[in-house]
């Protein structure tokens, strides 16, 4: 607080959650900083519905105020029960990574008709993209804002009037289809420093990923899935197939 020059924060979450701390532990220490004034809301991030519920559970007297989870076009899984739960519970949804964190979707087919449905309403798809998730009830939207010039591109998407039937289409055209696949079809592939190539490597961390990779497994082994995991499919020019991360 100090460091920021203020007394308080708006809203203070917690980033992931931890399976070897309690969620009481965590959510009490935090209504904690609601009462001495120096945070006015707390949330979560990158919770399952049922991590979600249960922590209500485990603490009933603290109130949570949001939810952040990654939500963009390629990415739904937020509509597979977190989303529903929140509107129901009044909580609000902050959709992190809006654009899919950047990545070049230029190769996407689906994108042309989504740009031909932008230019019908004379926005850009970036604006289209942010009107069609303020579209869903209960959802703010954290969005990168570099300039003066993006404040104002992105503030004008709220005026964009989508009709239902453009946010059915967009629905349809960008339906999230999951598969189950052994995890021994899948090939690790390392880029960019996010990436291990090894189990033995993912377990030492040595690039210090937060949550690391055990965290995540852990979490998993629990029975908690954030969400898919998008792969990449492989043929070995033998009528097999395997899959890149």
């Amino acid at each position: 607080l100090k460091r920021l020059g203020t007394d308080h924060f708006d809203l203070y979450q917690v980033h992931w959650p931890n399976p070897a701390v309690p969620h009481d532990e965590t959510l009490r220490a935090m209504e904690a900083l609601v009462v001495q004034g120096k945070a006015r809301h707390i949330g979560v991030c990158n919770y399952t519905p049922e991590q979600l519920a249960e922590a209500r559970a485990a603490a009933p007297g603290v109130t949570i105020s949001t939810v952040q989870a990654e939500y963009n076009l390629f990415q739904r899984q937020v509509e597979r029960g977190l989303l529903q739960y929140c509107g129901g519970e009044g909580i609000t949804m902050l959709a992190y990574s809006p654009f899919d964190a950047g990545s070049d979707s230029s190769e996407d087919p689906r994108m042309w008709a989504f740009e031909k449905i932008a230019e019908r309403y004379e926005a850009s798809p970036q604006q289209l993209i942010l009107r069609w998730l303020l579209s869903h009830e209960r959802t703010a939207v954290l969005v990168k804002t570099a300039t003066a010039g993006h404040l104002d591109s992105n503030a004008a998407a709220t005026d964009i009037d989508l009709s239902d039937t453009d946010i059915a289409g967009i629905d349809s055209l960008f339906e999230q289809r999951i598969f189950d696949i052994d995890p021994t079809e899948v090939a690790i592939t390392p880029g960019d420093g996010y990436a291990y190539s090894s189990v033995e490597e993912a377990r030492r961390n040595e690039a210090d990923l937060i949550p690391s990779p055990q965290t995540v497994a852990d979490s998993i082994s629990l029975g908690y899935m954030l969400q898919p995991l998008g792969l990449r499919e492989i043929s070995d020019g033998k009528g097999g197939r395997t899959y890149a991360l």
